[in-house]
Parts: structure tokens; C-alpha cells; sequence
């Protein structure tokens, strides 16, 4: 019973983070300020959801039971990855010339710039370890975690646990803690370990918290709204909208109405002028998945270009002769009104970028695969690659999926769920 809960949750928690994070904001800016733009992004996050659950169906014809295979050859496998990603961080330590975070802690300075002279200033052999932490903590860390919780003693997991998460938020990225920890609390909370849920908790606050206090403490962070520019009007959003009432002016001619048009708009939830740490978090959180999917269509139709296909992605651009359009560092430029050389990203939800390069049908043919991939997974029953699934769809959430397949993990862990599991004739219970 537990284990077809667990199996059922893992599936929808997609659908549940497009409608929570992206529906139903793109819902009220739509009908409250009569925004085209957000109404566009409402019908995509719809396409997206019936074409996930589309896939999922399909994904019943497909398929067979599998169970976890970590015996032999392919368990040395296993323990060359685990040291692979152990080792991926303590080359960067050396490259970077120590740890971020206790650069922070020890001599201060800025958090964000420490993350990205950690992660994105590299080069050679440094940028090569950064490509292997990547597709790892995204790819191998999340079903991992819980294969070495069933299979080790607790005290051994527990210490294992600790390092992974210290590793993780050690250039204060709290977001790859949670790649760790989501995983394995899923399983812990459909097992009804209550223990063992306790520690882990424990574990992942104590470290998030004194990563969020670190990288609250800059001013800078906290003040970004006054950074971004005014966003001129154009022509197309107003020749759509419909006459709503409070969009005449005196005279009876028509004004543009659209959210982008208010104040500091990217912060509903948080004052700019008070500077609230809670306010900013829950923002950050309940505001700002759906305010990234429409600045990045926002920024696209103001650029006034064609769909960019392949463009989207660096691999593929390069492969079928497109103009690559960095698409995630030109809109955080276009938010933040930063140079060139800004090195930031605007982390969208997958359907953002598969709007803006296939428009609806690519909407629709990307999550049928999602939709296909998770009902596989789920469909093979082995539950370490299952809870994985909740926190792939977080970072579905914050990516695109050609970035998530090819440098966000997804394919590894696909091949993953392949090579550590072998079918079975009939259904056995499996890890």
C-alpha cells in the first residue's frame, strides 16, 4: 500500500508544481490586470499538464517491472561514482583555491559572487570537474542517497549524509541540498520512519539555515528591485488586450494594461523599501517560478524574434547551425539590467523555453516525453529511481529540459535507472 502511495505521489508532483507555482499566478495576473501575456502562459502551463498526463497513460504500454541491481561489478560501479563525486568538489577546492563558504563565514564578501567564481569562472580541467559535480548531484545523488540508506547502517548513512550535504551548500547553493535530502525524506516519510525523519530534518535545517543567514546578509540581494529598468511599452500587448474598464484613461483612449507595467511587479509578496528576510523568501518561493516564465516570454516578444528552435541549446544550436541565443543569461540581463558581463541566470520552468523555441506544439511534444519518462519510471517500481522523481521535478521547475537532459542530469539518470536495475519476470517486492 505504501509503496503504490509513494508511487502515485511521485507522479503527480509535477502537475502539482505547474498549477501551485505557474496556474494559478498566470490565472490571477491574467484576470486581475487583464494581462494577454499572462493568459498565453496560463494556456501553455494547460497544454503542459494535458500532455504530461497524456504521456503518462501511454507510458502503461510501455514498460516492465524492474528491480535494483547493486551486486558485483555493477556495485563497484556504484562506489567509483560516489568517489567521482566526492572527488569532482575537492578538485574544485583546490582550483578555487578553497571552500566558499567558509571564505564567506571566515573573511566575508559577497555570496553570490563566491557561487559564481566557484561554479561558472573555470576553466580547463576546473570547468570539466564542474560539468561531473553537475550531472552527479542531479543525476546520481537523488536515488543514491536512498540506496545507501537501505543498504548501509545507520550510523555509516548518517555520516554519509552529512558530507554529501555539506558538499552541497558549500558554495551556497542551498537549492542542491534539497537534490540530496528530498529523495531520501520522500522514502522516509512513506516508510513512516519517524526517527530517522527527525535527524534528516535536522540535518537539512541546521545546514539551510546557516546558508541562508549567510547569504541573506548581503543587502544586495535583498534590493535587486531598484536594479531592474524601465520596460518600455509596445504595441502588440496593447492591440490584444481586451477594453477592460480601468484601462481607459480620461480621454477614452486605450492604456496599456499588463502586470509588467507595475512597480517592482517581480516583488508582490516582499517591500522593496523594508527589506523583510521573510517576506523575500516567501517571494522567492510563491512569486518569482511564475514572474521568471514571464519575463522570459516577456523578454522574447520584445526582442521581436522568430522561435528559436534549436537555438535554445548550446549543443544543439551548434549541431543544426543556429545562432545559440543564451536565452537564461540574456533575460536575467533584461530583469536585472546588468553588462555583459553578468554571468547570472534566469532559472525558468521548462515550459518557458519550450514555448519560446517549438511555441505550443513543442509545449505539448516535451511534456508527452516527461509524461512518458515519469510514467516509466514509476511503472518499473524500483523505489530509490521513484523518489528521485519529486525533486527532478523541481528542477524541471527551474530549467529547461534539453538543459536538464544534457547538462542538468536527467539523461545520467536515466541511464542510471537502466544500468542499476534489471527486469523481472514477475512482481516481486524490490527495493
Amino acid at each position: 500500500m505504501r509503496s503504490i502511495l509513494l508511487k502515485q505521489a511521485s507522479f503527480w508532483v509535477l502537475p502539482f508544481f505547474l498549477i501551485f507555482f505557474i496556474a494559478i499566478q498566470a490565472y490571477i495576473s491574467a484576470f486581475v490586470y487583464g494581462d494577454y501575456l499572462a493568459l498565453t502562459i496560463l494556456l501553455v502551463a494547460l497544454v503542459a499538464l494535458v500532455s504530461y498526463l497524456a504521456g503518462g497513460c501511454m507510458s502503461l504500454l510501455i514498460g516492465a517491472r524492474r528491480e535494483l541491481n547493486v551486486d558485483g561489478w555493477k556495485g563497484s560501479v556504484f562506489r567509483l561514482l560516489c568517489g567521482l563525486y566526492l572527488g569532482s568538489y575537492l578538485g574544485l577546492y583546490y582550483y578555487n583555491g578553497g571552500v566558499p563558504i567558509l571564505e564567506l563565514y571566515l573573511h566575508g564578501g559577497v555570496s553570490s559572487l563566491l557561487r559564481a567564481s566557484f561554479y561558472k569562472e573555470q576553466e580547463g580541467v576546473a570547468l570539466v570537474l564542474v560539468y561531473i559535480r553537475s550531472l552527479l548531484t542531479r543525476g546520481f545523488i537523488p536515488f543514491a542517497i536512498v540506496v545507501l540508506f537501505c543498504t548501509k547502517t545507520r550510523f555509516k548513512f548518517y555520516v554519509y549524509l552529512i558530507v554529501v550535504c555539506c558538499l552541497s551548500v558549500s558554495a551556497m547553493e542551498k537549492s542542491l541540498l534539497i537534490w540530496a535530502v528530498a529523495p531520501l525524506l520522500f522514502f522516509q516519510l512513506v516508510a513512516r520512519l519517524k526517527a530517522d525523519i527527525i535527524r534528516t530534518l535536522a540535518i537539512f535545517a541546521l545546514l539551510f539555515c546557516f546558508v541562508s543567514y549567510l547569504s541573506l546578509g548581503d543587502k544586495d540581494d535583498l534590493a535587486v528591485g531598484s536594479a531592474r529598468p524601465a520596460v518600455p511599452e509596445v504595441g502588440w500587448l496593447v492591440n490584444e488586450l481586451p477594453k477592460f474598464p480601468h484601462a481607459q484613461s480620461g480621454n477614452g483612449r486605450v492604456m496599456p494594461v499588463a502586470l509588467y507595467n507595475e512597480p517592482n511587479y517581480q516583488f508582490e509578496f516582499y517591500d522593496v523599501q523594508e527589506q523583510n528576510k521573510l517576506d523575500y523568501m516567501l517571494n522567492r518561493v510563491v512569486w518569482i517560478p511564475f514572474v521568471t516564465v514571464y519575463d522570459t516570454v516577456l523578454y522574447w516578444k520584445k526582442s521581436s524574434k522568430p522561435m528559436l528552435v534549436f537555438g535554445v541549446n548550446r549543443y544543439l544550436a551548434s549541431l543544426f547551425g543556429y545562432e545559440f541565443s543564451d536565452l537564461e543569461r540574456q533575460v536575467f540581463r533584461f530583469q536585472y539590467g546588468s553588462g555583459e558581463g553578468s554571468l547570472g541566470n534566469a532559472n525558468a520552468a521548462y515550459i518557458a523555453e519550450a514555448y519560446v523555441g517549438f511555441g505550443y506544439t513543442g509545449v505539448a511534444i516535451i511534456s508527452l516525453i516527461v509524461g512518458l519518462m515519469y510514467g516509466w519510471v514509476v511503472r518499473a517500481g524500483v523505489l530509490p529511481f521513484i523518489c528521485a522523481l519529486p525533486v527532478i521535478s523541481f528542477g524541471l521547475l527551474s530549467a529547461s529540459f534539453l538543459s536538464m537532459l544534457f547538462s542538468g542530469g536527467l539523461m545520467v539518470f536515466l541511464i542510471c535507472v537502466l544500468f542499476f536495475s534489471r527486469k523481472v519476470k514477475r512482481d516481486l517486492p524490490c527495493l
